[in-house]
């Protein structure tokens, strides 16, 4: 089956992300395209009549009239939805969402985007740095992405892009050369009863990836890492912990950074961009015994300075000390600087622990030599620009991007400079406006672990700010299942308020309550509130921010219509 041989093709349940941005695709393709939904608002609305494909609403069985070709239905809907029924009565070609998609990769190098937690920022990101590289790429996301037009992008190049859901196994009808996976944290057990199940349908995915394709996977993350296992082409590791082939520019900050290993007279150098020249991994090795120690870090240094690219004579390298390894007995780690870079800050790692200190600070606390891994040395300075999205959590997705785009060849210093243009997707940190001094974003966090890097990169940029979340958890079964984990997730915040529990379409039954969602919060979060609607909450907020607040809406349901009545109601403040 070909998707080309259609020619008018309907969409039930077209609003939904993904079913949006196939129609986009498939109109930007010829295709005559138009469909249903519910009436309610949602964020592709814009998209749609951006690209002027019509949308009919409420489902009626009169929609399914004689000129469909073909009928591509959204998961969440089946044979009690009046349309699905007449089309299976008339006889009509139908494809689910994940299987019409999966027909996009017949003719093209398919790359998925799959995980937990990023898929939609990686995805944006790889679809937007190829679209600058000149490689026109076809492009579907799970989001508006204003940079490459919508949800998606129809291009002529070999490269198609796809954010891929792991929601009741979408992943079997997808079959990629080259798959990033960024993370496993349990997740959707409406479907998925536990961990295992969750990452077994990951294991099935990777285990499909031809013996010439590529796995890019973060495996810092333990399920990551035995799910990589099943993978029979090569696998490309990216994180901190071990030796990876690939490691971000430091993830806080950005910058330059080295780490010498001695080892019997040879030197190791971590270099801080995603791959050498010589060798695309993270380690190369420099010097010899014939080589004294001064010109084997000269010879490093200027090799390094090269390939990022920096004016920077590598006679500026001093050095900080000498630190045993733990995880390698017997080898001595050799840690320096770059003077002359105009260095703001030094940024020392220890697991998860981060030391910030000026270079004079950092040699007079003996707490720099107390290491347990491998240390990370790096350095903010005024001639590394890089990302404008926020978190440590867009930087690794920004380091997945780079892992993958160095593996098929393109030139690193273009595909940063690209990243570096990059300036996100509708709903991930999105400003929705300021007024009276109240900033006010939303997100789509929904997951513990999103919501609390979320809340992390928020007191990241915002640290002196008094930063409200307004919480509406996303299906009862995930707030059930995870209600520990959410309790420890607010923690950044200086307020929150909880929303009723938004009830997706595929779900009926409760077994927990926004009170036990306040209460677990409460453990750890002293200011925390319920709000039984959201206009009630939008009221609640417009009496109680002050100037220079910072209010984030986060969740996957209507959160964000709390952001925009607050606005208004601020605005009429204002006139008054």
């Amino acid at each position: 089956m070909n998707i080309a041989d259609y020619q008018k093709i309907y969409f039930l349940g077209i609003k939904g992300a993904g079913m949006t941005a196939l129609a986009q695709v498939l109109q930007q393709m010829g295709k005559t395209v138009w469909g249903s939904d519910v009436s309610e608002p949602f964020f592709t609305d814009d998209i749609l009549a951006r690209e002027k494909i019509k949308v009919l609403s409420p489902f009626a069985s009169e929609h399914i009239t004689a000129d469909i070709e073909l009928l591509v239905y959204s998961t969440a809907y089946s044979e009690s939805n009046a349309e699905f029924a007449a089309a299976k009565r008339q006889g009509v070609a139908m494809l689910s969402y994940p299987q019409a998609v999966g027909l996009l990769f017949q003719d093209r190098y398919g790359i998925a985007v799959c995980g937990t937690h990023g898929k939609t920022t990686t995805t944006a990101m790889l679809g937007y740095a190829l679209q600058e590289l000149g490689a026109d790429p076809l492009v579907i996301v799970g989001s508006d992405v204003p940079q490459l037009g919508g949800a998606a992008r129809f291009g002529a190049g070999k490269y198609f892009v796809l954010e891929a859901d792991e929601y009741q196994n979408k992943l079997q009808y997808y079959h990629p050369q080259a798959v990033i996976l960024t993370s496993a944290d349990w997740d959707h057990p409406d479907y998925f009863p536990d961990q295992a199940a969750y990452s077994k349908v990951f294991k099935d995915f990777v285990a499909r990836i031809p013996a010439d394709g590529l796995l890019v996977a973060f495996t810092d993350d333990p399920n990551v890492a035995e799910i990589a296992k099943s993978a029979s082409g090569e696998v490309v590791e990216y994180g901190t912990g071990g030796f990876k082939n690939f490691m971000p520019e430091d993830p806080i900050f950005g910058g330059v950074g080295i780490l010498l290993q001695a080892r019997d007279g040879r030197f190791i150098w971590q270099h801080r961009d995603m791959a050498a020249k010589k060798n695309p991994g993270m380690i190369c090795p420099f010097g010899g015994k014939k080589k004294s120690h001064e010109t084997s870090i000269q010879t490093l240094c200027r090799e390094m300075m090269e390939e990022l690219e920096l004016d920077v004579d590598p006679a500026c390298v001093k050095k900080i000390g000498d630190f045993a390894s733990h995880i390698m007995p017997g080898v001595n780690l050799e840690l320096f600087y770059l003077d002359g870079v105009e260095l703001e800050k030094l940024v020392l790692h220890e697991g998860e622990e981060i030391l910030t200190m000026t270079l004079e600070e950092a040699l007079a606390n003996p707490k720099v030599t107390i290491f347990t891994k491998e240390v990370i040395l790096a350095f903010q300075g005024k001639k590394q620009p890089y990302l404008q999205v926020i978190g440590e959590h867009n930087v690794w997705n920004a380091t997945a991007v780079l892992a993958l785009l160095a593996k098929l060849g393109f030139n690193l210093g273009a595909a940063k400079k690209a990243l570096g243009q990059f300036t996100g997707c509708k709903r991930r940190f999105e400003l929705l406006g300021e007024e009276r001094g109240v900033l006010v974003y939303d997100d789509y966090a929904h997951h513990p672990v999103e919501v609390q890097k979320l809340l992390k990169a928020a007191r990241g940029k915002f640290p002196e700010r008094k930063i409200w979340a307004v919480f509406q958890a996303h299906t009862y079964t995930r707030t059930r299942a995870l209600l520990e984990d959410f309790g420890t997730s607010f923690t950044d915040a200086d307020a929150v308020i909880v929303l009723p529990i938004f009830c997706s379409a595929r779900e009926t039954q409760g077994g927990v309550t926004p009170d036990d969602l306040v209460a677990k919060i409460h453990t750890r979060s002293q200011n925390v509130s319920y709000q039984g609607n959201l206009e009630q909450a939008a009221a609640y907020l417009a009496g109680a921010v002050q100037r220079g607040d910072v209010v984030l809406t986060i969740g996957a349901g209507e959160n964000w219509k709390v952001g925009v009545a607050l606005l208004e109601k601020l605005r009429i403040k204002t006139r008054n």
